[in-house]
């Protein structure tokens, strides 16, 4: 199987080949998955579905939990309703910025760069998108703990404390929706090969001469290896070359 930094050496053909080739495919990916649809209902419909699924497992009695969409067609609000015995509270959740958009970011990059091979891309792209629905868990475990007297959730002082330093970090900065994503595609990378997130970072610092960094050997493929050795000085076309040469 192809590494990650062969594929990015394969694309690098000729000075700053790949990064251009990497930017364009990253600008078309984002454009296509940021631009503003007419799809915030069908999201905002099937967000519903998983909620109320999973609410009617966790909650039962007085208590309850029901998320359906809210506005037009086109909108990406949905409507969170929580009861219990004391009464009822609505809260209005825009589903573009979380979770919609970080897991856009995290598929246009994951897409854009080459990994190498299509069971690999599709490893890294359903891993990171597991990990992102965590974050509007996290925003949702925190509002149904926050709101006294309708409170459907009860925690420690100390996990609930942890958890808006989490969700202050992760989730309220309107940055974070891009800088999260960025981060766990960055893990991922490091995670499957090291040299290919030194080729990426090197590359959009600009420390290198595009071209002239490569992967080390024991990082090869056997069969990249084999053509590395025929390629090198002492291979079989290294000792051809020569011959000509002297000739």
């Amino acid at each position: 199987m192809e590494f990650a930094s062969e594929a990015w050496m394969r694309w690098n053909s000729r000075p700053w080949a790949a990064e251009r080739r990497f930017a364009l495919r990253l600008a078309f990916g984002l454009v296509l998955v940021l631009w503003p649809w007419a799809g915030g209902h069908r999201v905002a419909a099937l967000a519903s579905e998983v909620v109320n699924a999973g609410a009617s497992l966790v909650f039962s009695g007085p208590e309850s939990l029901q998320m359906h969409p809210e506005g037009p067609p086109d909108s990406w609000n949905a409507l969170l309703t929580i009861r219990n015995g004391l009464g009822t509270e609505r809260v209005l959740w825009e589903l573009r910025r979380i979770p919609y958009i970080p897991t856009a970011v995290f598929a246009a990059l994951t897409l854009a760069f080459p990994l190498g091979s299509r069971k690999r891309r599709f490893v890294v792209l359903a891993m990171g998108v597991m990990i992102l629905q965590a974050l509007p868990l996290l925003r949702l475990i925190l509002l149904l703990s926050s709101n006294a007297p309708i409170r459907l959730v009860g925690l420690p002082s100390w996990l609930h404390s942890a958890l808006v330093v989490a969700c202050g970090a992760l989730v309220f900065p309107p940055g974070m929706a891009y800088a999260v994503p960025l981060l766990l595609w960055l893990l991922s990378l490091s995670l499957l090969d090291r040299a290919a997130l030194a080729l990426a970072v090197r590359s959009a610092l600009g420390l290198h001469e595009p071209g002239h960094f490569a992967p080390p050997v024991s990082r090869l493929s056997p069969k990249s290896r084999q053509k590395h050795r025929r390629n090198s000085p002492h291979g079989k076309r290294g000792r051809r070359r020569r011959s000509r040469h002297k000739r």
